[in-house]
């Protein structure tokens, strides 16, 4: 076979600052049902500042879920989500969901950003090129998918970064650069995931 491509891949950091005190957001009493059944019952959490929110659970748990309603992308059936003021959420989808297939990666990123230079920039920091720019989603790999929704939160400026399992497609290097952009990050993190090591 062919050798690999080598692609350069460097380093990032993803933009997003909050004052410590400040709320930046509140579930209050949140419920919401999944044919009959509770996906999420009675949570009630509030986070501030920087923190950092670990959501855990077995599959099928209601995780992702209550990361969605967080994200304001599902709605409850009960309870109340306040976000604080001037607060910009960015939300990795586990399964890709805010990728819109029928738009190019590149017009994908051009709704946080639509400067060029900026836009190849950041892509290359994923690995992605101006091939797979022109590709629409259901034609890259999952891996490729996650980093092009991962181009997209590099290019916004969001004081909440919401993650659902957000290195099961990622390879090694992409994975330890991203580690290492969170743990600098100066927003609020709610993330799910099973990696162990991630967490």
């Amino acid at each position: 076979v062919d050798r690999p491509e080598q692609l350069s891949c460097y380093n990032f950091s993803l933009n997003g600052t909050v004052d410590r005190s400040k709320k930046v957001i509140e579930l209050k009493g949140i419920s919401t049902y999944y044919n009959g059944s509770p996906a999420v019952h009675d949570v009630s959490v509030t986070i501030r500042g920087n923190e950092r929110l670990h959501v855990s659970g077995a599959n099928g748990a209601g995780k992702s879920t209550l990361l969605s309603l967080m994200a304001g992308l599902a709605t409850q059936d009960s309870g109340e989500i306040l976000a604080g003021d001037n607060i910009q959420i960015g939300y990795f989808a586990q399964e890709s969901d805010a990728l819109d297939s029928t738009k190019t990666a590149r017009e994908n990123i051009e709704q946080f950003c639509n400067d060029p230079t900026r836009i190849y920039r950041a892509a290359s920091h994923f690995g992605l090129t101006s091939n797979d720019l022109k590709k629409y989603p259901p034609e890259l790999s999952r891996g490729q998918q996650a980093k092009l929704a991962f181009t997209k939160l590099l290019l916004g400026n969001f004081q909440l970064l919401i993650l659902d399992e957000p290195t099961n497609h990622l390879d090694i290097p992409t994975k330890e650069r991203l580690e290492s952009a969170l743990r600098y990050y100066q927003g609020a993190l709610a993330i799910a995931s099973h990696d162990r090591y991630f967490m």
